[in-house]
């Protein structure tokens, strides 16, 4: 578990907000302190630990499911751009590959995705398009 603060510089005399995050198994190691990351995972919240004559209180937390070290002079926001330049470039590669029979380039996605449903093609296309 470790905190994650806020990159932005708060107002004069405020602290930086900040969350805990949980990680797990093959996350655990996976950055270092100061850092600068990217977070993927379920806000998710459990009772903070009672303390004698106060209430009882809920506090957030962030249950990790990815986390990514990112190059320091890049922000998130040009991080996320490049990631979708590169799949944009991807799926134009795939896609010239099938110019000529765009159904055959469906059929190609459909049977890579699920593939423990065998010849259920209709049910796979309607998950792509779910997720789409």
């Amino acid at each position: 578990e470790f905190q994650l603060q806020d990159t932005l510089m708060p107002e004069a005399g405020k602290a930086p907000a900040s969350i805990p995050v949980v990680v797990t198994e093959d996350l655990v190691g996976a950055v270092l302190p100061g850092d600068t990351i990217l977070v993927g995972g379920v806000v998710r919240s459990r009772w903070q630990p009672p303390a004698p004559g106060s209430r009882v209180a809920l506090e957030l937390f962030i249950e990790a499911n990815n986390v990514r070290s990112m190059v320091s002079a890049e922000s998130p926001l040009e991080f996320a751009c490049a990631r979708s330049l590169k799949f944009a470039c991807e799926l134009e590669s795939f896609w010239d590959c099938y110019s000529g029979d765009t159904f055959r380039g469906r059929r190609s996605l459909v049977q890579a995705a699920a593939r423990t449903l065998h010849g259920m093609e209709v049910p796979k296309l309607a998950l792509l398009l779910t997720v789409i």
